[in-house]
């Protein structure tokens, strides 16, 4: 199960890497002068750290948590990546804000992230559980 935890450990570093890197890519083209109202140039900013801010988190504790199995860990990416993949599909992608092509690569990497360390959580999980001394 190790393989596995560590390889749901590596889909959420490169998650958190994706958006440390699009949120700093986002944030300097915001700006380099794109927008000009300062109501909307702040919202940019506000969202394009929290890009930020969450791909770092998430890359920090899987490096830091998910690697070695800790069940924080697995909690606490599972709660950061499910939202935040979850609030901009339905906010940024279903309104047609961002095409699927544009927006499918956090998902692409959140699936397996979860999928991988569910299941290494769920066999550490199984493995703790004692039996009855038998007879």
């Amino acid at each position: 199960m190790t393989s596995v935890r560590r390889a749901g450990a590596i889909c959420y570093l490169l998650w958190g890497v994706l958006h440390i890197y699009i949120g700093f890519m986002l944030l300097s083209k915001l700006l380099s002068g794109g927008i000009h109202q300062g109501r909307e140039i702040a919202w940019g900013q506000m969202y394009y750290s929290f890009v930020v801010i969450f791909g770092t988190l998430v890359a920090v504790v899987a490096i830091g948590l998910n690697w070695r199995g800790d069940p924080a860990g697995y909690w606490i990416n599972l709660a950061v990546v499910l939202s935040t993949d979850s609030v901009f599909a339905v906010i940024m992608m279903a309104p047609g804000y961002i095409t699927l092509g544009q927006g499918i690569s956090g998902p692409i990497l959140a699936v397996p992230a979860i999928a991988l360390t569910s299941v290494a959580t769920a066999c550490r999980s199984t493995s703790k559980l004692s039996l009855p001394p038998s007879r």
